[in-house]
């Protein structure tokens, strides 16, 4: 797992008889060269050692063909939650009120700053709506600028901030909110998703509709339209309005929404099932 966890051990499936396969994640795909230069001649040798190269989508498959990766080498194999654990959620949703959450680290990539500028913004025409942010601060920098925004605006009263959760009370905590937030983005130094954050698959496996943006892979995590509603990245105007239209609507809507992000998940991130794909991957 991780390209430069590969390029380390590169020998060791040869002397073993094996195969190289390779999984890239936001890592590798663009954070890592851009901190160690050194590190594109590496990939293109694994590009011609590894047998095969795994990524979570086409996004990514994308990415590694521009990068000289030979397509007939990739595999994109979805990730996955383990859906028949993840209990559907019977939530109501009255026109003009609304819960938003969000539950990521504290780092740029997120895009919590964007949440809270949407979030403000949106508050103008929705005044009954609420906020939570659930992370530790990976970069406290970004942390202390979020909470300088909130300050700033004076929205103490309708934002908590939580700094842990145990994820044995994920879906739990899930359940007390009506939509997630999750504005992905590149970060200055390319860190990016490098697919697909699996928060998004644990608050949809509980029927909860999600906005986030088009970074990575989320555009199939996440159907816009569907499943939730899908922004540009670093686009808070955007987001206000995504949030104020879950803001108004009503119950019906809702539950479509509700309905169909379950399904999508249940559909096609399924861990057993693609836990299978990646067996295959590996056995081939």
């Amino acid at each position: 797992q991780f390209a430069n966890i590969a390029w380390y051990f590169r020998s060791v499936p040869e002397q073993c008889g094996a195969p190289l396969v390779v999984s890239f994640y936001g890592w590798d795909y663009e954070l890592l060269p851009f901190l160690y230069p050194e590190f594109e001649a590496h990939l293109q040798a694994l590009f011609q050692q590894a047998d095969r190269l795994i990524c979570e989508g086409s996004h990514g498959a994308k990415i590694l063909q521009e990068k000289g990766c030979p397509k007939e080498k990739i595999a994109v194999i979805r990730l996955g939650v383990k859906v028949k654990e993840i209990a559907w959620v019977a939530r109501t949703k009255s026109k003009e009120t609304l819960r938003l959450i969000q539950i990521a680290s504290f780092t740029e990539k997120k895009g919590h700053i964007y949440t809270v500028k949407a979030f403000a913004k949106a508050l103008e025409t929705c005044p009954q709506m609420e906020l939570t942010l659930v992370g530790g601060a990976r970069d406290p920098a970004v942390k202390a600028a979020v909470l300088k925004f909130i300050e700033e605006q004076k929205l103490g009263a309708k934002i908590t901030i939580l700094d842990h959760l145990d994820f044995s009370k994920l879906h739990l905590i899930l359940a007390e909110y009506q939509v997630f937030i999750h504005p992905s983005c590149y970060a200055a130094n390319r860190d990016c998703e490098g697919g697909e954050p699996l928060v998004i698959l644990d608050a949809q496996a509980t029927g909860m509709p999600v906005i986030a943006t088009d970074h990575c892979d989320i555009p199939e995590e996440v159907v816009h339209g569907t499943t939730g509603l899908l922004a540009p990245e670093r686009d808070p105007e955007q987001l206000a309005i995504y949030i104020e239209r879950f803001y108004q609507m009503e119950n019906e809507e809702y539950q479509e929404f509700s309905r169909k992000a379950r399904e999508h998940v249940a559909t096609f991130y399924d861990i057993t099932e693609n836990g299978k794909a990646l067996k295959a991957v590996n056995d081939a």
